[in-house]
């Protein structure tokens, strides 16, 4: 076969970049890109004297390793002179001759039987037919038939493609090929339960075992809907399925329910749904979970206690006054004292205020005692004055005024809930 070089569409022309001599073997031309890859011909001039050459190199501009006069007359040529690759008739006698020997090497030969004129053979013809079946099938859902034309051969390999006419009903149905014997459809990786088929078309290929199903996007999860968040779809061997599991995020629901406690423990159970993890949705409410009720200094769930067992108190110094104010007698008579007067907030009401003046004497508040009664004594005991909680006198949360007996002096006291 004679060599055919490849040519240019509407052969573009371009000019030497230089002049040359009838014996010089490099060119330089001023657009090589024109002119196809090496080995190629080119046509310098036009007309009766042109010249066509064949180049064996071409790097940018430059063609190298020239045969001069391949066809025309190896001559001189000035700067400028057109060069081209236009279709020669070395071109021409290259394809007749080339046809011509593939006509002489074709003689004789029986082409019905083989494919090396381009024809099927039959080992070609069943290779077609064991990838380009196509049918419907018959049979049950758990045993279909299909029959494919031409037919095939059960070998590994065999492809084709087949419209189910009824869904499945065996999670591992078998399919009976032009009577070659059942076989199981699978889905990859070959162990997994077919699942549901429907009223579709189907491609199918044999591993010499089994036809597996192709194109099934792999295996399927077992949830259903309920385990789907709401508004959320999932694939199935059903199809697509719509998620029904409530989304609880960002809101409050109520509890099903309290499970017993144990130590260090209390079970709450919310109502099912998906939770995000982050919004408080789930609350107890119980009216006894104050501070109040919870110990001091004790975190229980966050919540930190005020409570202190026991009675609470207080105490400290204060100045008595230096001015006088009348109190209310025992008796209902009004006399006027001196007094202690505090006034903070005690976070509970006394029941029994003792103020004291060095040894010199005290003043003893007892709310069990009628009227609320206010003695005031000197070390000795001796009563000075019995008074009453009214009028001027208080005592409650907010702090005291009682009488006293020496002005303008420092007091201790201690208040007792």
């Amino acid at each position: 076969m004679q060599t055919m070089y490849s040519g240019m569409v509407n052969s573009p022309v371009t000019e030497l970049a230089a002049g040359i001599t009838a014996a010089q073997t490099s060119i330089t031309v001023l657009n090589g890109a024109v002119l196809p890859a090496a080995p190629n011909l080119a046509v310098i001039g036009q007309g009766e004297l042109a010249e066509t050459i064949l180049y064996t190199g071409k790097s940018g501009n430059n063609l190298t390793g020239i045969t001069r006069g391949l066809q025309g007359d190896a001559r001189a040529w000035t700067a400028g002179i057109s060069i081209a690759r236009n279709f020669t008739e070395a071109d021409y006698a290259a394809l007749v001759a080339n046809i011509n020997e593939l006509d002489t090497s074709k003689a004789g030969t029986a082409i019905a039987t083989t494919s090396a004129n381009g024809l099927m053979a039959s080992a070609d013809k069943q290779l077609s037919a064991n990838r380009n079946g196509y049918g419907t099938t018959a049979g049950t859902g758990a045993a279909y038939t299909v029959t494919l034309s031409p037919a095939p051969t059960l070998v590994a390999g065999l492809t084709f493609r087949v419209k189910l006419h009824t869904t499945n009903t065996s999670t591992a149905p078998t399919i009976n090929v032009n009577g070659l014997g059942a076989r199981t459809i699978v889905r990859p990786p070959g162990s997994v339960p077919v699942g549901l088929l429907k009223t579709a078309v189907y491609t199918l290929t044999y591993d010499g075992t089994n036809f597996f199903l192709q194109g099934e996007g792999g295996e399927y999860g077992t949830a259903v809907a309920a385990e789907v968040l709401a508004g959320k779809t999932i694939g199935t061997d059903a199809g697509i399925v719509t998620g029904t599991m409530p989304n609880r995020s960002g809101t409050q629901v109520s509890n099903t329910g309290l499970g017993a406690h144990v130590a260090g423990q209390l079970d709450v159970y919310p109502a099912s749904g998906y939770y995000d993890g982050v919004s408080a949705v789930s609350r107890v409410t119980d009216a006894d979970f104050i501070a109040a009720n919870v110990r001091s200094g004790v975190n229980l769930f966050g919540l930190l206690g005020t409570l202190i067992e026991g009675k609470r108190w207080a105490s400290t110094s204060v100045m008595s006054s230096t001015s006088y104010l009348p109190f209310t007698m025992s008796s209902g008579s009004s006399g006027s004292s001196i007094y202690v007067q505090v006034a903070q907030s005690l976070g509970f009401t006394p029941s029994m205020v003792i103020i004291e003046y060095g040894s010199s004497g005290l003043s003893v508040f007892n709310r069990s005692k009628v009227n609320y009664e206010i003695v005031s004594l000197n070390r000795a005991g001796t009563q000075l004055g019995n008074y009453r909680l009214t009028g001027n006198a208080y005592c409650d949360d907010t702090g005291f005024r009682l009488p006293v007996q020496w002005d303008g002096r420092e007091h201790t006291w201690i208040a007792i809930e």
